[in-house]
């Protein structure tokens, strides 16, 4: 779901799927689960999956929270 959170702008060329392994993304899924600041909400209907929603506090400088979503389109 990472890779498909990944903003696009319009008329720009979606990278290629292996950018997620690229260590300055690593900070938004390594050790996803351990903090209490991390909070995931994935919708399912039917066995279908519709889509997910994540976040995750960063303490870097300031308190900062970081906001990933993806829905499934058909």
């Amino acid at each position: 779901m990472l890779y498909e959170a990944i903003f696009i702008p319009e008329g720009m060329q979606k990278p290629p799927k292996s950018i997620i392994n690229d260590q300055s993304l690593a900070h938004y899924y390594e050790n996803w689960g351990k903090d209490i600041y991390d909070i995931a909400l994935v919708i399912e209907i039917d066995g279908e999956f519709i889509g997910a929603i994540w976040g995750r506090k960063f303490f870097i400088k300031e308190k900062v929270m970081a906001f990933l979503m993806k829905i499934h389109r058909k």
